[in-house]
């Protein structure tokens, strides 16, 4: 298992230095303009098992230049997450307030209504203004 995350955390690293960003860490990405980076960390998302560099890519594509295109994965990480440690759903659903709008509406309804997730999604959709454009009783 530990080298498959090596292996995994040097192929996302290698991809972004590829693209131009010579980075150590993802948060690193951050000090700058990193929009031709959100496509290789959306990429590479479903398929790393570090749960930190996993955090920090959720973290990465929470930024107003990913919106909508992030927003997709993003839902699908929140559901992939599973029981991952305590705070991650939170990290996506953060990011996802960054970057949803209303492409995601159906999905992001979904989710409001979805007992397990329920009241913290709502919570979280309207305070993010994933619903600003949303009558109350639909989120």
């Amino acid at each position: 298992m530990q080298a498959t995350i090596e292996t995994a955390r040097s192929t996302v690293f290698t991809a972004l230095a590829e693209a131009g960003f010579s980075v150590e860490r993802i948060g690193e990405l951050k000090r700058g303009d990193y929009r031709a980076a959100i496509p290789i960390l959306l990429e590479w998302l479903p398929w790393v098992e570090d749960p930190y560099l996993r955090w920090a890519i959720v973290s990465a594509l929470g930024v107003s230049w990913a919106r909508p295109v992030a927003a997709p994965a993003l839902i699908e990480e929140f559901y992939r997450a599973g029981d991952w440690p305590h705070g991650y759903k939170w990290a996506v659903g953060q990011a996802l307030g960054d970057v949803a709008d209303d492409s995601v509406w159906e999905d992001l309804s979904r989710w409001c209504a979805t007992r397990r997730t329920g009241m913290p999604a709502r919570e979280w959709s309207w305070r993010s203004g994933a619903c600003a454009n949303r009558a109350p009783s639909t989120c």
